[in-house]
């Protein structure tokens, strides 16, 4: 689990290199990424505040 934090996607990006190279093991970094709940929960606050509309 990482949050959005852009050291993190550094991490798992030599993390996969690593992998590859030493074990064979392809993990895709990039596409494999967990966010931590916080910015899950925010993204999905804004698609759905976005489709709201103010009540009469």
């Amino acid at each position: 689990m990482a949050d959005n934090y852009g050291a993190n996607h550094t991490c798992l990006r030599a993390l996969s290199a690593s992998l590859k190279t030493d074990f064979g093991v392809i993990y895709p970094a990039a596409t494999r990424r967990l966010r931590s709940i916080g910015h899950v929960v925010n993204l999905a606050y804004k698609a759905s505040a976005s489709r709201l509309t103010r009540w009469p």
